[in-house]
């Protein structure tokens, strides 16, 4: 999953993978479905300004996971608890 994403792909995930479901949600990084057997229709009627939305989301999230954002944010956050 994140490989795709930090080779700025955007991706296919299920609805009953809740993390992956979930980022890709947040931050429409790819596409959503119930059940694999949707994904030949589901991406034949994705049309290019989508996709290159899509590709342009995907591209902001590669770079904030290869800069260490989320990292850094969740150890500042665990810091900050720990130390109050």
């Amino acid at each position: 999953f994140t490989t795709y994403i930090s080779r700025g792909l955007p991706v296919i995930t299920t609805r009953n993978l809740s993390y992956p479901s979930q980022l890709v949600a947040k931050y429409q990084v790819g596409l959503i479905v119930d059940d694999i057997s949707q994904i030949p229709d589901l991406v034949q009627k994705v049309s290019e300004d989508y996709y290159l939305r899509l590709r342009s989301n995907v591209l902001n999230l590669a770079r904030r996971l290869k800069t260490g954002f989320f990292f850094k944010r969740a150890f500042l956050a665990a810091l900050k608890e720990i130390t109050a």
